[in-house]
């Protein structure tokens, strides 16, 4: 039955009208006519509805109608669009179990799972995250997910840790402080800490070009195939490992191709070679020959920069890799010190280079208690002449080997005081015995020469000799002797017979026939003789012939003719102290040589008599207990005595009887067993003895020609063989003999 709802005023119906009840167009009216009218109130802003079966429904097409259709005892509501009516509202009827239902009738699935309303249901979580998208949009209020594949994501913000096993695409709009992703796909990791490996995948083999990418290599480590020539490498960042599999020629780009050394490399099968760049340069950081050669030749220039030094010099640990130079400038010998490995441990291997300016004063090379020894087998202090280098390498702890330049393997010099002109003769002096004989000097000493001593800068030596002014003393340098000094003020008062410089160089002393014997003056290497120091207060009792100062230059020594032989008294820069008593037990026969060792603990006298050698020990209070005699005595008057430069050897040259040398063992327990003899003795009286400053050669001054002879020495075996006597003999007698020191 059509029902009619408007906006109308109502009366009681007269009777029922039978009609169309599904036409809506017709209205009946009070008086039970009808109208057609009422379709022109279907739009208006009230409320109008009319209603039928769904089948009775007319079409849609006027827009704003209202419709109830009642089929099945539910309520459906329906609005006109002008093209279609849409369901509005459902009201189901109350039928069934509809008023006291507690489940639904039929169970409903929600995502899959099963709903009846009687319990709340867990929903799969994947299914609750899909249920989040709309289409491929993700809601904004997700905080979490469990997504395995969503699309593209678009303005993602996350905070916390991202695992993904891979990125892809260009990753130009990540951003944060752990990591950025730049064009390319290449990521750019800040401050992180990796916890495990990173291994480094190998990508597909790239093969040899003009240029190739290294941007496109799918791994951070790839092989290069083929033999065409690279000139240049793309490539945004790195790094990129690449392994060569045959020859081929790299070609050096500042820009493109940087490689070590600026210089071209000729591939080899596995070699490698690490890449990265800066964005503008790419740089070839390393590269390993699978030969393991170095890609560089190694120069064989080595640059030592110079640290100048114009003082006595102890060197520390970043002189290492310099030179220490000694400029010309300087007016004064100089020592440098390499130190002890106890105070300054330079690494073995460690290099030093000495040099001493052309025109420089004498520079030495001095070690404190290590080991420093030349490739001539010098040990000890070293020499440099003007215009002349030493280099020194550490070969261990304490133990350094130096070469000199060529022309200082003969800076040595031997002479050798003679009875007839020129009374004076020196040679050059190596490893291989003697050498070329110096000129004579320009002024020669007036008579025979009887002692010979350098100074111990080698700079000067000094001749006593038989006639005035009894002592004579020239410049030395390893030109020869230079312009002879002016005598001194005050000469000595006869014969000179033995001569010697303290162990400052800045005292020369002469044992002397007639009193008082021995003669004392301040020395200078610019002015030579100063005045006379003051004769010592009790003098010698006799004809001086020998005299030495000790290492320490605190005392000074005389041997003379008559009892009690030897006299010693203190000795400073003011001249002679006080005569030190005389030893308990005298030498046995008039001094004719007197040493003190190298430490300064000891003191020897070759003398007249048997023993002919008489030793004490010395200290500052002079003379000690007198050391045991040698079991095997020299064969006659000891005339000379010295010491070896390290104090482990003590010789005494001889008249009259071969062998006319004899050197004995020395320790602080004396006189050792005597050296076997040289194969080739001395051909007459020992009137002198040497050692070499490198205590490897012992030279004899003798009466017999060749009147010079010299001999190898070792302090395990004692005499080498003897020498070639000199190119140019001697003139006559051999008194004095010394070696300039290094």
């Amino acid at each position: 039955m059509a029902q009619t709802i408007g906006q109308h005023g109502v009366a009681a119906f007269t009777s029922p009208v039978n009609g169309d009840p599904l036409n809506a167009t017709i209205v009946v009216a009070n008086d039970n006519s009808t109208r057609s009218a009422y379709v022109d109130h279907d739009s208006d802003s009230g409320i109008h509805v009319q209603s039928s079966l769904l089948a009775a429904r007319p079409a849609a097409g006027t827009a704003g109608r209202k419709w109830m259709t009642t089929d099945t005892g539910d309520v459906n509501l329906w609005f006109d669009t002008g093209a279609a009516w849409e369901e509005i509202a459902y009201v189901p009827s109350v039928g069934g179990n509809a008023a006291t239902a507690t489940a639904l009738q039929t169970a409903r699935n929600i995502n899959g799972v099963a709903f009846d309303g009687t319990a709340n249901i867990t929903l799969p979580v994947a299914a609750a995250d899909a249920s989040t998208l709309t289409g491929a949009t993700l809601a904004s209020n997700v905080l979490a997910s469990s997504l395995t594949s969503v699309g593209t994501l678009t303005s993602l913000g996350v905070t916390g840790t991202v695992t993904a096993s891979s990125f892809t695409g260009a990753g130009t709009g990540l951003t944060g402080t752990a990591a950025s992703l730049t064009a390319g796909g290449n990521a750019v990791l800040g401050a992180n800490t990796f916890t495990a490996a990173q291994e480094w995948a190998t990508g597909t083999a790239i093969a040899s070009a003009a240029t190739i990418n290294l941007n496109t290599a799918t791994g951070n480590r790839v092989h290069i195939t083929g033999t065409t020539a690279i000139t240049a490498v793309t490539l945004t960042r790195g790094p990129r490992t690449v392994i060569f599999d045959g020859i081929l020629t790299l070609t050096h780009n500042a820009t493109t191709n940087n490689l070590p050394g600026a210089a071209n490399i000729t591939t080899a099968a596995n070699d490698r070679a690490v890449y990265e760049s800066d964005g503008t340069t790419v740089y070839c950081r390393s590269y390993t020959k699978a030969s393991g050669l170095p890609v560089v030749a190694v120069s064989s220039a080595v640059n030592y920069p110079q640290s100048i030094k114009s003082v006595d010099y102890t060197l520390v640990l970043g002189d290492a890799g310099y030179q220490i130079f000694h400029p010309a400038s300087d007016t004064a010998a100089r020592v440098f010190t390499i130190p002890a490995n106890s105070s300054v441990a330079y690494p073995i291997g460690t290099v030093l280079v000495f040099v001493n300016d052309t025109g420089a004063q004498p520079l030495r090379v001095a070690i404190t208690t290590d080991t420093l020894r030349s490739t001539l087998l010098r040990t000890g202090t070293q020499r440099v002449p003007a215009g002349n280098m030493l280099t020194a390498m550490k070969i261990a702890a304490t133990s350094w080997l130096c070469w000199p330049a060529p022309s200082v393997a003969s800076d040595i010099a031997l002479a050798v005081a003679h009875s007839l002109t020129p009374f004076i003769s020196a040679y050059s002096w190596s490893a291989i015995g003697f050498g070329t004989k110096y000129a004579n000097p320009v002024t020669l000493p007036n008579g025979g020469g009887n002692s010979v001593a350098f100074s111990p800068t080698g700079t000067e030596i000094a001749l006593a000799h038989f006639l005035s002014p009894f002592i004579s003393a020239y410049p030395w340098s390893v030109s020869g002797f230079g312009t002879k000094y002016a005598n001194p003020a005050t000469l000595p008062t006869g014969t000179g017979r033995g001569v010697a410089f303290s162990s400052t160089g800045t005292e020369i002393a002469v044992a002397h026939s007639t009193s008082p014997f021995i003669t004392a003056y301040p020395w200078s290497s610019a002015t030579g003789f100063g005045t006379k120091f003051t004769n010592p207060a009790t003098l010698p009792t006799g004809n001086g012939y020998s005299v030495a100062f000790s290492s320490a230059g605190t005392g000074i020594a005389v041997a003379h003719e008559t009892s009690p032989f030897v006299s010693a008294y203190p000795w400073s820069s003011a001249g002679f102290g006080v005569k030190y008593t005389n030893p308990a037990t005298l030498p046995a026969g008039s001094g004719y040589g007197v040493a003190f060792s190298p430490a300064g603990t000891e003191i020897a006298v070759g003398h007249d008599l048997t023993p002919f050698v008489s030793a004490y020990p010395w200290s500052g209070s002079g003379f000690g207990v007198k050391y045991t005699d040698p079991a095997t005595p020299p064969a006659e008057i000891g005339y000379s005595v010295t010491f070896s430069p390290a104090g482990t050897e003590i010789a005494v040259g001889n008249l009259i009887y071969a062998p006319f040398v004899s050197v004995y063992p020395w320790s602080s327990a004396g006189f050792g067993t005597k050296y076997t003899n040289p194969v080739t003795t001395p051909s007459g009286s020992g009137n002198s003895v040497a050692f070499s400053p490198t205590g490897t050669e012992i030279a004899v001054g003798q009466n017999n020609t060749p009147f010079i002879s010299a001999y190898s020495w070792s302090s395990a075996t004692g005499f080498g063989g003897k020498f070639a006597n000199p190119a140019t003999p001697l003139a006559d007698i051999g008194y004095g003999v010394a070696f300039s020191p290094i």
